[in-house]
């Protein structure tokens, strides 16, 4: 049961303090926040309850997901259609992708990249397995730019995984935080995907740190 204060409870931070020999008078909140300060209780005594107290603690913050296939022909980073979140300004975030992808032609490889409304950005996009058996990986280490494509896979229209992850320093100005990428040919398209051929989802979590 999640609690709020009520009658007999104070919480101060991470303090916690009853007037009363029980906490029978607090009310449920049904939907805590990251970090509020929590408590459990054993019910099956009347007076002198056990308490337990604890943060709550997410894995993450929140999800966006690939609701339809969307394709990039071109070299040029180009956003992946609701791929993205709003950030705070001056704030950290952890934000990870798991995915699927397929490119028009094997010699087509993939470049996944954030583009973010400030601050600094490190991490990539991760390709488990090219062709040649070795995993590649897109890394960035700048706003809305990546430094090296996924490489050739083992056949054209086929679904592959796509993995990424990031840690983004957002600057004095918030905003929007999206999921970019481009082919690795000009006019052969790769296509990042919310079905291609099996169940599988793209999504795009975050968490602040």
């Amino acid at each position: 049961t999640w609690l709020t204060p009520g009658t007999g409870l104070t919480i101060t931070g991470t303090t916690m303090s009853a007037s009363g020999t029980d906490i029978s008078g607090q009310t449920e909140d049904t939907a805590p926040a990251l970090n509020d300060f929590i408590i459990t209780y054993d019910t099956s005594a009347a007076t002198n309850k056990k308490v337990k107290g604890e943060n709550v603690r997410k894995l993450y913050e929140g999800s966006a997901t690939l609701a339809t296939a969307t394709t990039n022909t071109t070299t040029t980073l180009a956003d992946a259609t609701g791929l993205t979140f709003t950030a705070d300004a001056s704030a950290t975030y952890i934000v990870e992708l798991t995915g699927a992808y397929s490119t028009a032609a094997p010699a087509t490889g993939i470049a996944v990249a954030l583009n973010i409304p400030s601050g600094t950005v490190v991490g990539g996009g991760i390709v488990p397995v090219n062709s040649d058996g070795v995993a590649r990986i897109t890394s960035q280490t700048a706003d809305d730019a990546n430094l090296y494509t996924s490489g050739t896979v083992d056949a054209a229209n086929t679904t592959y995984p796509l993995w990424g992850k990031w840690i983004v320093v957002v600057g004095v100005t918030g905003g929007s935080v999206t999921l970019r990428f481009r082919s690795e040919v000009a006019a052969s398209g790769v296509t990042i995907s919310p079905n291609n051929g099996f169940q599988a989802t793209t999504v795009l979590n975050w968490k602040k740190v």
